[in-house]
């Protein structure tokens, strides 16, 4: 996903510091990567634009040599740990027929494998996935071992309300103080009177802003949105139990493999967006940076891997280079993917970059 200014900014860095005329100042340099996921985010523009800050427009990219890689090693580990079928072990050659079109039915359509489940109802999908989730007994290795992946936002959102009214007990609702930054008195008067406070609260800011009204239950799935605590691996799109709460601080405990089990306590702070996702200018919203996280967009599901039950929510269609691909990849055992269409339909939308993947 490495916009390719940032690929020209350290080939013309090496050039200055070995004072060498030749790519990278001639040293040898390792990017990885896979063309079939998704591309640079390049907001409000066309294909054109899009390929056009991907790496492969790069004149550097023309004078690198490709390695390819030839093993889900996903799939790999799981069929020596505990044996998977001969139908399964195929799925990362289907795998890659769906993300080069080649098993394309019509226009941008595909057919699923067969050995995938598919359901027209949402709630079988969060029966397939969650099942059970309304007990005492949904633990950390439980819950960690539960994904599923949603093409926007808007569909995360509503997914994370439907799962988070099965879990047991009661919603504490958390209300944000939101405001813009100003110099001096004079400024904060004027911007007092264009932004009243129930503008900036009724805001729907980016996903890396915390909602204005945080509704969570203890024992939720939730989702770091700012690096807290980077050295012990406390960092933004993290997941969490959310093991207590009170009026001024969460109390967290880590499901990620890396640091597994480790406990966060966080407190409420000025969360701030960039300046290209700002809703209106120097906003800032002083709220608990976390958001519930039963569903995650299919962009922040990419480099995971799923050992347990995984759903692809597809109530509105992919849009974008790869969406399908990181979907369906990220399991190790393809049995164990649900995926939710309307009416049930196992042909689903798929889009793919001819220019992106006749370079790899």
């Amino acid at each position: 996903m490495c916009i390719v200014y940032g690929f020209e900014a350290s080939d013309h860095m090496l050039r200055d510091i070995i004072r060498m005329n030749k790519p990278f100042g001639g040293k040898i340099v390792v990017f990885r990567g896979d063309f079939r996921q998704v591309l640079p985010i390049v907001k409000r523009e066309s294909r054109g634009m899009i390929l056009e800050r991907f790496v492969t427009s790069s004149p550097l990219f023309q004078v690198s040599g490709v390695l390819h890689l030839t093993k889900n090693m996903r799939l790999e580990v799981q069929r020596e740990m505990q044996g998977l079928e001969e139908l399964d072990y195929d799925y990362p050659s289907s795998l890659l027929r769906v993300e080069e079109r080649k098993e394309e039915v019509e226009n941008r359509r595909i057919n699923l494998p067969s050995y995938i489940s598919v359901g027209g109802e949402i709630k079988t999908l969060i029966d397939e996935v969650f099942d059970g989730i309304e007990t005492e007994d949904a633990d950390r290795e439980w819950l960690r071992a539960r994904w599923v992946f949603a093409t926007d936002n808007e569909t995360v959102n509503q997914f994370n309300e439907c799962v988070g009214n099965r879990v047991p007990g009661h919603y504490k609702t958390y209300l944000s103080a939101d405001s813009v930054k100003a110099d001096d008195s004079d400024e904060k008067a004027r911007l007092q009177s264009e932004f009243p406070i129930q503008f900036l609260n009724s805001i729907e800011g980016p996903s890396s802003l915390p909602a204005h009204e945080l509704r969570l239950k203890r024992g939720s799935i939730t989702m770091l949105l700012r690096n807290l605590r980077i050295d012990d691996g406390h960092v933004n799109d993290s997941r969490y139990i959310l093991e207590g709460m009170a009026d001024r601080v969460h109390f967290l405990r880590s499901v990620v493999r890396s640091n597994y089990g480790s406990r966060l306590a966080v407190l409420r702070m000025n969360c701030v967006a960039s300046e290209e996702d700002a809703p209106v200018p120097r906003f800032r919203k002083c709220q608990f940076p976390v958001r519930a996280c039963f569903a995650m967009t299919v962009n922040k599901g990419q480099g995971q891997s799923v050992n347990g039950k995984l759903g692809l929510c597809l109530r509105k269609q992919v849009f974008s280079h790869g969406h399908l691909y990181v979907g369906l990849s990220r399991t190790t055992n393809p049995r164990n993917v649900t995926v939710y269409t309307t009416n049930g339909e196992r042909a689903v939308t798929n889009i793919a970059f001819e220019e992106v993947l006749t370079n790899q």
